[in-house]
């Protein structure tokens, strides 16, 4: 089955996905950070950007299982015939974003972000999408960025 994003066909650990994360223990700095060693990792669809504050913790030499349960909208094709003011949302055919290829409400508001704070800070955090010729925030505009969030 040639779907985006790949699906599976089997419902728990025998249709699951299986990784493992390896790490150089000599690389490992107990005194910097947090004292919990380990990866966070999040899970988000392919077509946009992860949200770091929902992720989870696998910590090291340690086998770790996740449920997961997706958030799936679909719509009826009579919402077609409504106006996009009248549904209050957007099909992704109906509505294109200048930083990402595909319209999903989250990659639409990283890009309104990115755009407030081009025009309030000057720059753009450097893990958010950007035009052709980036000015990627430093140190002096920590303020700036926090207080357009």
């Amino acid at each position: 089955m040639d779907t985006f994003p790949r699906r599976t066909f089997l419902s728990g650990i025998s249709g699951g996905f299986i990784f493992d994360i390896f790490t150089n223990h000599s690389h490992l700095d107990y005194m910097c950070g947090e004292s919990l060693q380990g990866f966070k990792v999040t899970l988000h669809h392919p077509s946009e950007l992860p949200d770091m504050d929902r992720h989870f913790r696998v910590p090291l030499d340690q086998a770790v299982l996740v449920g997961i349960k997706p958030r799936m909208i679909t719509v009826s094709e009579e919402l077609k015939s409504y106006t996009p003011k009248e549904r209050q949302c957007y099909f992704s055919k109906e509505k294109y974003l200048r930083y990402f290829k595909r319209y999903t409400q989250n990659n639409c508001l990283h890009e309104c972000y990115s755009n407030f704070t081009l025009q309030k800070c000057g720059c753009y955090p450097f893990y958010m999408p950007k035009n052709d010729s980036p000015v990627i925030c430093g140190p002096g505009s920590n303020e700036c960025l926090e207080n357009s969030r």
